[in-house]
């Protein structure tokens, strides 16, 4: 069961949005709970047409201590996680690198977005990453395998940021956008453990 606001402001969008699971899975009673909020700041009238977007968002994880109740709360697999804040472009707002389930997890978003020209936009996107409960998966992220597993200690999963640029339409059909993305791990993986980085140029044909 879930709860969503989306406002629209002159120069703020605010979001808020609450849900809650309940249920049971294999026998195992499912108590969980998630929030998102945020909103993005901007001012059309000012050059570049700047914006600054702050949010949290919370899940919580399995609490070891009630071992007869799974704490853990699970989106539902329809999600994609994927939104606009005031760029022409889409991002995934929790990160493209990392791209987690908000499971378990507490991400606190910073971004910044400009319009240096017209039907150019450039965003900046910073996600800090962290654990309800220590814990040695990060559900629904593809990002880790041997031995880039968590250590189940730490609760501090570490930091992403993210650069969007979105150019202008191409033939009237084609809208391409530059990605580049880096995920640095915290105390939660082995000293050994280097950034990562990635960089992804999208087609997206409109047909």
């Amino acid at each position: 069961m879930g709860f969503r606001y989306l406002g629209d402001m002159k120069n703020i969008k605010p979001w808020a949005e609450l849900s809650f699971m309940r249920g049971e899975d294999k026998g195992e009673e499912s108590k969980g709970k998630a929030y998102d909020i945020g909103a993005t700041i901007f001012n059309s009238d000012m050059s570049y047409n700047p914006s600054i977007t702050i949010a949290y968002a919370f899940a919580t994880g399995d609490d070891p201590s009630t071992p007869l109740v799974n704490e853990r709360f699970r989106q539902t697999a329809y999600q994609d996680n994927v939104a606009s804040f005031n760029g022409q472009s889409s991002l995934y707002y929790y990160g493209t690198l990392l791209d987690p389930e908000l499971s378990n997890l507490r991400i606190l978003t910073i971004g910044f977005g400009i319009y240096p020209v017209e039907n150019i936009s450039f965003d900046i996107v910073y996600h800090n990453y962290k654990q309800d409960f220590p814990d040695d998966r990060i559900k629904g992220s593809n990002l880790f395998g041997p031995p880039a597993y968590p250590n189940g200690f730490s609760d501090d999963i570490g930091s992403g940021i993210d650069f969007i640029t979105a150019f202008p339409l191409l033939f009237d059909i084609v809208e391409p956008t530059l990605v580049f993305s880096t995920f640095t791990p915290g105390d939660a993986f082995g000293a050994g453990q280097e950034t990562a980085t990635y960089t992804k140029l999208n087609l997206s044909f409109i047909i």
